[in-house]
């Protein structure tokens, strides 16, 4: 009996003994989302066809696609380089309209359109139409970008195509 009891307690001081040393590490774990914007065209460009008068010739609407996930929000700028211009004699010019307008949202982001229209003018060295949307957090929307050919007097318009060039630009704000 004596030697029973020694041998439980040596048992249980051994026990007391390891379950008083504890160890504790943590690991932890990150994932690094890096700051995206990006901004997709439509793939096809419109093409119209001119009949004789004075009418402006407005093109379809066109869808741009735009995204951000910078917490601070973007800017985004379409714009033209040049007025429209024919394409066999450069010097045959016309005048074009930019109009935007968020036509979609989503995500926590508000997209505010801060310049909604412009015009180029040719005749003054106004090559440049600019349109701005921003938004104020991560989100991506969908702006709708109008076009227009300002035509003038129509009968002083020389044969050809007559091409105008729209970049979009999207930066972190």
């Amino acid at each position: 009996m004596l030697v029973l009891s020694a041998a439980i307690g040596l048992l249980s001081a051994s026990y007391y003994c390891y379950s008083g040393l504890t160890d504790s590490k943590s690991q932890r774990f990150v994932v690094t989302v890096p700051g995206r914007v990006s901004i997709v065209a439509p793939a096809i460009g419109p093409v119209r066809t001119y009949v004789l008068g004075n009418a402006n010739l407005a093109f379809p609407h066109q869808n741009w696609q735009v995204r951000g996930n910078v917490p601070t929000g973007t800017t985004v700028v379409l714009q033209t380089l040049t007025s429209f211009h024919n394409t066999t004699n450069p010097a045959s010019r016309r005048d074009g309209r930019l109009a935007v307008r968020v036509s979609s949202q989503s995500g926590p982001a508000t997209w505010t359109v801060t310049r909604a229209t412009d015009t180029t003018d040719y005749l003054a060295g106004d090559e440049d139409a600019m349109v701005q949307v921003v938004s104020d957090k991560t989100g991506e929307a969908q702006l709708g970008l109008s076009v227009t050919f300002l035509t003038g007097i129509g009968t002083d318009l020389e044969e050809g195509d007559y091409t105008l060039t729209v970049v979009g630009t999207i930066t972190s704000n």
